[in-house]
């Protein structure tokens, strides 16, 4: 796993959605969605749905620590007027996506069970799928709604081969004390530690 992330801390259930207005081209596999994660420990049990430069969006799970990663086609929509929407309810994570002007045509385009101890990392992720390049995203429309404060948003690098955290630090808190977030536009640029970025 090697990109850059966004995150809160959640606990429970919750729902996160927002729209990629814009992904850079860096390579065909380049991607930026909304992802829940145990940990940012590489090979870490996570749910990843994406919209990417050539191949659409993309449902990418893994359910096992340590283990393989499994994708499925989504849909062929592209960063513009790709709305994603991940939810947790119990162990069931469960994907949708929409591409109507007003992100309300939700259609579901996957689901898996997977075995998550609170609190997870939910929020956003950027990869440029090419050693060396930065990529950068922009989403809009974000929305968070969970059963417990989260807290600031942190931004943080997974990158293949490291222990624990990776180039960790606060994000500036636009979100203090909001069980709900729900934010006009956000940004982010993979930017992981030696200036690695790869498809998780």
């Amino acid at each position: 796993d090697s990109f850059r992330l966004v995150f809160q801390r959640v606990s429970g259930d919750f729902d996160i959605r927002a729209r990629v207005t814009s992904l850079q081209d860096t390579n065909e596999w380049a991607k930026a969605g909304v992802m829940v994660r145990q940990s940012t420990a590489p090979g870490s049990i996570h749910a990843m749905l994406s919209v990417t430069i050539g191949h659409g969006v993309v449902f990418q799970r893994r359910v096992e620590a340590g283990g393989e990663s499994a994708s499925a086609d989504c849909g062929p929509w592209k960063a513009g007027n790709a709305w994603l929407r991940l939810s947790r309810a119990g162990k069931a994570v469960t994907v949708y996506c929409a591409n109507d002007a007003d992100g309300k045509d939700w259609r579901r385009v996957g689901a898996e069970a997977l075995d998550l101890a609170d609190p997870v990392l939910v929020g956003f992720c950027v990869s440029s799928h090419n050693s060396g390049v930065l990529s950068t995203a922009s989403f809009r429309n974000v929305k968070l709604t969970c059963a417990n404060d989260p807290g600031d948003p942190v931004a943080a690098a997974v990158t293949a081969g490291a222990a624990g955290t990776a180039d960790t630090e606060p994000a500036k808190p636009k979100y203090p004390g909001l069980a709900g977030l729900d934010d006009g536009a956000a940004k982010s640029t993979a930017k992981p530690p030696e200036a690695t970025a790869t498809e998780p």
